[in-house]
């Protein structure tokens, strides 16, 4: 990692495009694929635990309830609400990612067992803090919010659900609620150009893989 600045200084324009451009393309077509099943800006509940035969998200965890759904913060800030847990030991999560795929936490270890209500609101020019601040700040307009509840066996199952469904995500009323069509396989690199091409663009705090924060563009529709 100590030669990371280096070699990030040595990529040509084009490689960087690619790296700048690829996360925007990934996440928008999950996006996509996602709210062809379920709206956007309304929580989907995942009740069952994961099998092999689930491939929505890349190696889900077989001991934990999934509830996600994905908002965007142009229409305003979210208020997430997490109540206290039935009991002390009791994991929970909530994971924000945003278009490039940088995440931040709500969690128990922010906020331990006893409730809590969090705001997440767009700010391109604030990094998220990783502490129990009762602001959340995401870099993008687009905003995949991912909730987490340990099932600690078969027995508390039932138990770990009521949890999953008390977890509350209040969007404003003005945003929109409305399925998309399904994303097809990028086929061909020319499918990017053309996304992109559609949006204009607004600063936005983005993160690169050294670890080192700069200020790049991102389109606006993200």
């Amino acid at each position: 990692m100590e030669d990371a600045p280096h070699n990030l200084a040595k990529l040509s324009p084009a490689a960087e495009a690619y790296l700048w451009g690829y996360p925007l393309v990934a996440t928008h077509r999950t996006r996509l694929h996602l709210c062809s099943r379920h709206r956007s800006g309304e929580l989907n509940h995942v009740e069952g635990l994961a099998t092999p035969a689930d491939k929505a998200i890349v190696a889900p965890n077989n001991d934990t309830l999934y509830t996600s759904g994905w908002y965007d913060l142009r229409h305003g800030d979210l208020v997430i609400d997490v109540p206290p847990m039935d009991k002390p030991d009791r994991y929970w999560n909530v994971m924000i990612a945003d278009a490039y795929s940088h995440v931040t936490y709500i969690a128990r270890r922010h906020h331990g067992t006893k409730g809590t209500r969090v705001t997440v609101r767009f700010n391109a020019n604030t990094p998220p803090l990783d502490s129990d601040t009762p602001v959340v700040t995401v870099g993008t307009p687009t905003a995949w919010v991912i909730i987490r509840v340990l099932v600690e066996s078969k027995d508390d199952l039932e138990a770990a659900r009521n949890i999953q469904h008390a977890i509350r995500v209040t969007a404003s009323t003005l945003h929109p609620k409305t399925p998309s069509e399904r994303a097809e396989r990028i086929r061909s690199h020319k499918a990017a150009p053309r996304f992109l091409k559609k949006s204009t663009d607004t600063p936005c705090l983005t993160r690169q893989q050294s670890g080192i924060r700069a200020y790049q563009r991102v389109p606006r529709t993200f």
